[in-house]
């Protein structure tokens, strides 16, 4: 017998909005081993080849994290039962998965030297103004609270470090309780960055920041709190494609096409402007192309890009 129990409102972030399901269920599915794995994906009719090799990648990949790419390859994307497409191979998914794994070391490598300028400017603007330990200074903040909250990370994070020069620190000094910024700035996490960095009062000391990464502070705020996301994304091995992303990048809507307003398009147009700058001889973009080149069977569209859109203006 399947056992019910009272609907709850979910929240759905893709609908924008609430859902009520008639009624849950118990989840009952059993484990399937690696021969049952294949033993469904043929029937629903995917064109599987070599058994060994789809036995070593459902083995090391594992068959819920290859799930998602599924998606473009289903009669119904939205239930697998109904099987797949005609002349579905299991090398066409596997080629979507891989080319989304490399996406995100191009993603993750130009994000580090984004997050490293980023870090530095901060710590050597409010430094220079303000002192080794301008961080410790309520006053400098626009949030009292999330100044606090701050500054409790700090802690949490300096605790956790196992970096030699923190521990030089505390071996040497009494007071300040906490090291310097330059060094403190090394140990905590972009997301904590982004945050004190939107709460700094002195604008004309965010406006340094900006200069630095070439943009305004109030897009720099944007834009490291979007890129935050895509790094937490990357760090964690999630899907940039055919991803709806939470924190939208702050764009001038007059240069964007109505086709690219949300998708993975905005993030990848923000790391090229911003290496444009921090690093002017950079082959990010070039990279980019080249990536999607070798994998133009795929349908960018799910990202965002238009057919043509190596020729867009929006990436001058």
């Amino acid at each position: 017998m399947t056992l019910t129990i009272p609907a709850t409102p979910l929240n759905n972030a893709d609908q924008g909005g609430l859902f009520f399901m008639s009624e849950k269920v118990i989840f009952d599915k059993p484990a399937l081993s690696i021969e049952d794995q294949i033993s469904l994906l043929k029937q629903r009719k995917l064109i599987i080849g070599d058994t060994n090799s789809i036995n070593l990648y459902l083995t090391t990949i594992g068959y819920y994290r290859l799930m998602i790419y599924f998606k473009p390859f289903l009669i119904n994307p939205y239930n697998s039962e109904y099987g797949f497409k005609p002349n579905t191979s299991f090398a066409d998914i596997l080629q979507l998965y891989i080319f989304d794994r490399e996406l995100r070391l191009l993603v993750t490598d130009a994000i580090e030297r984004i997050e490293v300028t980023f870090r530095t400017a901060i710590s050597n603007t409010m430094s220079i103004k303000y002192g080794s330990h301008w961080y410790l200074d309520s006053n400098l903040f626009s949030r009292i609270d999330l100044h606090k909250k701050f500054l409790e990370e700090v802690s949490i994070h300096l605790k956790r470090s196992h970096e030699d020069f923190i521990k030089s620190y505390y071996n040497k000094y009494q007071l300040p309780e906490h090291p310097p910024s330059w060094m403190v700035i090394e140990c905590i996490s972009f997301g904590t960055i982004s945050k004190i960095f939107s709460i700094i009062k002195d604008r004309s000391a965010r406006k340094q920041v900006g200069d630095v990464l070439g943009q305004f502070s109030e897009i720099i705020k944007s834009w490291m709190k979007a890129l935050t996301y895509t790094r937490n994304l990357c760090a964690h091995h999630s899907r940039l494609w055919n991803r709806f992303f939470v924190n939208r990048p702050q764009v001038d809507i007059k240069i964007l096409s109505c086709e690219n307003n949300s998708p993975f398009y905005l993030q990848a147009y923000i790391i090229c402007q911003l290496l444009k700058k921090i690093s002017p001889d950079n082959h990010w973009k070039k990279k980019l192309y080249f990536h999607f080149e070798l994998n133009s069977k795929i349908d960018f569209s799910e990202m965002g890009f238009i057919n043509d859109w190596k020729n867009d203006n929006f990436w001058d």
